[in-house]
This record gives C-alpha cells, structure tokens and sequence, in this order.
C-alpha cells in the first residue's frame, strides 16, 4: 500500500522551510498544467511557447517560496491564479517585443525578421550547472543573474524585482550561495 501523498500545504511550507524536495515535488505536480495553459493560450506569431511556458514555470516557483497558508486561498487557487496572469502577459510581452522589432528588407525586396536576442547564454564549463544545482531556487537565480551566467549579469536592483527581493536581501543571497559553494 502506498503512503499518502503530501498536500500542496504540507510541500509549500516544507519547502519554504528549505527542503528542496518539497518544492521539486510540488512544482512536478503542477508542471504538466502549466503546459497544457501555455497550449490553450492562442499565441502570436513568433512567440515560442517554450518561452511562455519557462515563465509559468518560474512563477510557480515563485510561488511556492511566497504562499502562505493564512492568506486566505489554498496552495493550488493562488498558484494557479499567479502562472495564468504570467503566461498570459509574458504572451503579450513577447507581442508587442517582435511588434517593435526593426523589419528589414533584404535583396530580393522582401521584408525579413531580424531578431536579435537580449541575452546570449555563455557557455560553462563542465560541473558548473551540476554545482549551481546545488543551491536553493532563489540562490541559484541570483548567482546566474549576477554572474551573467545565462547571458548578461544583471544589477541587484533587477535581480530584486525578478525575485521578489530587497537589493540587500539579494546581496545576501548572492553571498550565502558563495559560501555555500565554498567561494
């Protein structure tokens, strides 16, 4: 016989507490959701849902480290609440992104796209995503932020607003994961 699953409010508060098992299993539960939401969502042309998708995801993170059981809605209702409101403005973001973009027309005299990313990925050296795997979800989006190393490192003040965090506070996590991988 199987052991009862936990519930979303039992994970979400383990997980807060720091248990990264927790919150790998609570996001699990609702990661094939979030696909089928981006799915439903009619995109644009040249919006790729994997993109959108990356964002629900994310705010479902979010989520689990910010619910908290006295604020009126279960686990579920405000995660929920929260990814549906991000796909639908990361959409509309990306919309008005590749509306703004510059159409160029090339030899022919037709008009080409020309999009260049605002963020190019660096490469890391083997060992490094397994190393920064190892820290807590909002120590590893801080150190990849402020490292640039998954594109150009961005301020602590942009880290803040991504994260949720004061600048201070975000300094503080950049400097617990440093010690935390022994830098």
């Amino acid at each position: 016989m199987r052991a009862p699953q936990p519930s979303d409010a039992e994970l979400a508060l383990r997980a807060q507490a720091g248990d990264r098992d927790a919150a790998d299993q609570l996001v699990t539960r609702y990661k094939v959701q979030v696909w089928r939401q981006v799915w439903k969502v009619k995109m644009p042309a040249g919006v790729e849902p994997d993109d959108v998708a990356s964002v629900g995801l994310y705010t479902l993170w979010r989520c689990v480290l910010a619910w908290s059981p006295n604020g009126g809605a279960i686990f579920r209702t405000y995660a929920w609440t929260a990814v549906q409101r991000a796909i639908f403005r990361e959409a509309g973001q990306q919309k008005r992104q590749l509306d703004r973009q510059p159409v160029q027309v090339d030899e022919d005299g037709d008009d080409t796209l020309v999009l260049v990313p605002a963020r190019e990925p660096v490469e890391l050296p083997p060992g490094v995503s397994e190393w920064v795997g190892e820290l807590s979800v909002v120590e590893r989006i801080v150190v990849e932020r402020s490292f640039g190393l998954d594109g150009t490192p961005d301020e602590p003040s942009k880290i803040g607003k991504l994260v949720g965090l004061s600048i201070h506070q975000v300094k503080t996590a950049r400097e617990r994961a440093m010690a935390t991988l022994g830098l």
